[in-house]
């Protein structure tokens, strides 16, 4: 959906004054959202591991698997 769009396209400009913006997506009711929110918060580093560290607790499988994928990620790059 647009969300998930808007979710990546913040992901791929990268500014880090967009993480503000991303966060609450991670309270979402949709699975799909706080999934490319795990996928999107991945990109701003070590600012994002709150949120990251928090959806690693979400019922979804899906969601706690790209959280664990951006936490690795980010800790790969440190």
């Amino acid at each position: 959906g647009i969300t998930c769009t808007i979710l990546s396209t913040l992901r791929d400009i990268g500014n880090p004054e967009s993480l503000q913006a991303v966060i609450p997506f991670a309270e979402s009711g949709v699975e799909r959202v706080r999934r490319q929110t795990a996928v999107t918060t991945g990109k701003f580093g070590e600012e994002a591991l709150e949120v990251l560290n928090s959806l690693l607790d979400d019922p979804s499988l899906a969601v706690r698997s790209a959280a664990r994928g951006s936490i690795d990620g980010i800790n790969d790059t440190e």
